[in-house]
């Protein structure tokens, strides 16, 4: 059966089928390196992935999973992707906090500017 050619291609059963089978593949993948090493990583919040991070994870991957030459190639890429896009979530995080806190002490008096400053001290405090 030919698709109508009025058809708009987003609703052709192929296109469907892809994109689903390319987010079920997707979480799958979430969910291996979640259950692999990254639950720490991704709990910790206010921390960047670092370098270090995974430069660590890739060798417990390459080594517990005995992964080939080209498998080793390719989770390398995927977890370098990562780790610039967890890089430019935290700066990102960074500049909506700082925005925020600027937005707060434009409506708070001097008095309550002060006290602002040490519950988001005592906060930070227990995250860390």
């Amino acid at each position: 059966m030919l698709p109508h050619p009025d058809r708009i291609s987003w609703q052709n059963p192929r296109v469907l089928i892809t994109l689903f089978t390319v987010f079920l593949v997707g979480s799958a993948f979430g969910g291996v390196l979640v259950k692999f090493g990254l639950r720490d990583v991704v709990s910790r919040g206010a921390g960047a992935f670092r370098q270090n991070d995974k430069v660590a994870l890739f060798q417990k991957f390459k080594t517990e999973l005995n992964l080939t030459p080209q498998q080793a190639e390719q989770v390398e890429i995927v977890l370098d992707d990562f780790t610039m896009y967890m890089q430019s979530l935290q700066a990102q995080m960074e500049e909506t906090r700082g925005g925020c806190r600027e937005r707060i002490n434009k409506v708070l008096t001097a008095e309550q500017q002060d006290k602002f400053k040490k519950i988001l001290g005592d906060s930070l405090k227990q995250v860390h």
